[in-house]
C-alpha cells in the first residue's frame, strides 16, 4: 500500500504550507515544505522563508516552523535591521 503524501502549494508556490506577514516585521514569510520546494532538506523537512530578504532557515517540525515564522528577526538578517 503506498501512502499517499499531501501536496502543498499556496498562491501557486510549489511546497509552499503558509504565506503570513510577521507582526513584527511586516515583512511576507513562508512555510514550505523542502522537498516539494526544491529547497535543501539536509537543513529540516520545513523551510521558513523570509520572502523578502530570501533568508531561509530550516526546521524538522511544522510547529517549530509555524513559531520561527512569527518572528523572524530571530533568523533573518535583513529582518533585524
Amino acid at each position: 500500500m503506498t501512502r499517499k503524501v499531501k501536496q502543498y502549494n499556496m498562491a501557486g508556490r510549489a511546497g509552499c504550507l503558509q504565506l503570513r506577514k510577521a507582526q513584527s516585521t511586516g515583512t511576507l514569510v513562508g512555510i514550505y515544505n523542502s522537498d516539494q520546494a526544491g529547497l535543501n532538506t539536509e537543513s529540516g523537512t520545513w523551510s521558513v522563508v523570509c520572502e523578502e530578504h530570501g533568508a531561509i532557515l530550516g526546521c524538522e517540525k511544522q510547529g517549530d516552523a509555524r513559531a520561527q515564522a512569527a518572528d523572524p528577526q530571530g533568523w533573518c538578517e535583513g529582518c533585524r535591521q
